[in-house]
């Protein structure tokens, strides 16, 4: 660890560091963080701990960005140093931490650690937070919803890949897969953000063709004459997204649902106007909806459909 005295320096403003198995040596560079430090990129490191975590939140109040993607070891207690002393989970650390904590961090990434619903609540609390990525985290979609609704217009990306828990992948993913039309037939909820008219527009604003008229208006006032009871996760994330988070720009739902209506794909589409990526599996949304997504703007790649949106009208 010679290198230390030269590279954290006082003026330091970035580190990523990966890899690093040593908890001694990742506490030995967070005692030596300074304040100044705005991104801190530590990946796949399994010497990661709480109590580095807690170290580092204590020395770099003014951090921006923190990734720990990959390091198994953070959890809730780590992230909850990063919080104001309200939203703190473990009381031991209630008094210790100053009330300044997170109100810089803007963009985080929580991908494959320990993190669980209780940190994703204290990162909802801080209050420039734009970004999240958190994939393969375990959490349930009410702390999700909580953070889309607390973040509201300043969320910017949101990956979520395999967060939700897949849902329908008994008796009515196999009617899908058999061919079924009532399998084809998922819920929005009643009074959705875009009245019944709110299926495709197929007039001649729009630059590519949509699917037939008939059945896609049919399959709109379907979904909308249900009620929100019958929704999957996966698609009360997305009317709560088109909801509260108007400047949306990059978002992953992969792996999040084995079917997702198309009245939840369209009421991110038409709210989220700043949209430019939109990450889903064909077999979520269905092939009618996937062919008019690709239609329009977007390319299929390996069975992920990745769009960008500039100047599309919905």
């Amino acid at each position: 660890m010679d290198f230390l005295p030269y590279v954290l320096s006082p003026s330091l403003r970035e580190l990523h560091l990966s890899g690093i198995a040593s908890n001694d040596v990742l506490h030995s560079v967070s005692s030596r963080l300074m304040p100044e430090l705005e991104i801190l990129r530590l990946t796949e490191c399994s010497g990661l701990t709480d109590e580095t975590m807690i170290s580092i939140a204590g020395r770099c109040q003014g951090l921006r960005v923190l990734d720990v993607w990959g390091s198994v070891h953070v959890t809730d207690a780590g992230i909850s140093a990063f919080a104001t002393p309200d939203h703190v989970i473990n009381d031991d650390l209630q008094n210790s931490i100053p009330p300044s904590r997170g109100a810089s961090l803007e963009a985080v990434d929580i991908t494959y650690t320990a993190v669980t619903d209780r940190g994703i609540s204290v990162l909802s609390a801080c209050p420039r937070l734009h970004t999240v990525f958190m994939e393969g985290i375990s959490c349930s979609v009410d702390s999700i919803i909580e953070l889309i609704k607390k973040c509201g217009p300043r969320l910017r990306e949101l990956i979520l890949c395999g967060c939700l828990e897949r849902q329908n992948g008994t008796a009515e993913f196999e009617l899908l897969v058999a061919g079924e039309p009532e399998a084809e037939e998922r819920r929005a909820p009643a009074g959705w953000p875009f009245g019944r008219d709110g299926g495709i527009d197929t007039g001649a604003s729009h630059s590519a063709p949509g699917p037939p008229a008939e059945s896609m208006d049919t399959r709109m006032d379907q979904e909308q004459s249900s009620t929100s009871s019958s929704m999957s996760d996966v698609e009360r994330t997305l009317f709560s997204l088109a909801e509260h988070c108007p400047n949306l720009v990059q978002l992953d739902v992969v792996a999040c649902g084995d079917r997702i209506c198309g009245s939840a794909v369209l009421a991110v589409l038409r709210s989220c106007s700043s949209l430019r990526t939109f990450a889903v599996e064909e077999s979520a949304v269905g092939s009618t909806m996937w062919r008019w997504m690709k239609e329009k703007s977007g390319y299929e790649v390996e069975g992920v459909f990745v769009s960008p949106f500039w100047g599309v009208n919905f």
